[in-house]
């Protein structure tokens, strides 16, 4: 097939060289528009070439034309958007490594792959129209904005904190098991003295996570887990049933 002849329909929206070029072949001259004003008489709900055929059968010799573009300003992120709530240093380095690579991402993408595409034509004293849209960057699944980003960094987060937190309790419990030490401890006293000097030798044991923030826990805390862990133990629960009511 003669290239010069290629319907435009196959291509998502004419690139403004491809659409000048088959607006000469027919001797139609093709001027462009900052902007449109004016509502037209008629849009027409047909294709490119439908419309261009249309015109030439009118003998129109004239046809305007306006194209818009994503512009990449709007889908690269500033790295000073991070949050002032995001206090911790490997939390911020985090998020910068992911908004870099975003800007990276998008910076990839072909900005003059026109979005729409309008033209206007004079056609028996009426402007008619047609309209061409290519959404191809909003049908893409990225994370548009520092917002949306920052969501799912902390969405990634509260899942490795469930996961810590699960860890966390399964370890204590199999622990608690094996201990003769907490057998002896029969009374909520006795109990509570034992998680205080449990949480010195765990603390040690979870010390990274707890000061990351990822496994949230305190004394107290752990004091409730060995009492409910008291009657889980006497009730035979596994440690896997167990994690799930600690």
């Amino acid at each position: 097939m003669d290239e010069s002849n290629k319907s435009l329909e196959s291509i998502s929206i004419a690139r403004e060289q491809e659409l000048k070029e088959r607006l000469d072949s027919i001797g139609l001259f093709g001027l462009r528009i900052n902007d449109i004003k004016d509502k037209p008489d008629v849009q027409l709900d047909v294709g490119l070439d439908e419309y261009i055929d249309y015109l030439s059968r009118k003998n129109v010799d004239t046809v305007f034309y306006r194209y818009q573009y994503y512009d990449i300003e709007d889908y690269t992120i500033d790295k000073e958007m991070i949050k002032e709530d995001v206090c911790c240093e490997e939390q911020r380095e985090e998020l910068y490594l992911r908004i870099e690579l975003h800007n990276e991402k998008m910076q990839a993408l072909d900005y003059e792959n026109p979005q729409k595409l309008f033209l206007m034509a004079n056609v028996d004293g009426k402007m008619v129209s047609m309209h061409l849209k290519n959404p191809w960057l909003d049908e893409m699944e990225i994370e548009e904005s520092y917002d949306e980003i920052y969501l799912q960094y902390l969405e990634e987060l509260a899942g490795k904190k469930r996961e810590y937190e699960r860890e966390y309790k399964k370890s204590v419990y199999e622990y608690l098991l094996k201990d003769e030490k907490f057998a002896l401890c029969t009374n909520q006293s006795l109990r509570r003295d034992y998680a205080d000097t449990l949480w010195v030798k765990h603390h040690n044991l979870f010390a990274e996570h707890l000061s990351k923030g990822i496994l949230e826990c305190t004394n107290y805390k752990l004091r409730n887990m060995v009492e409910t862990a008291w009657k889980l133990i006497k009730q035979q629960y596994s440690a896997e049933a167990a994690v799930e009511l600690l």
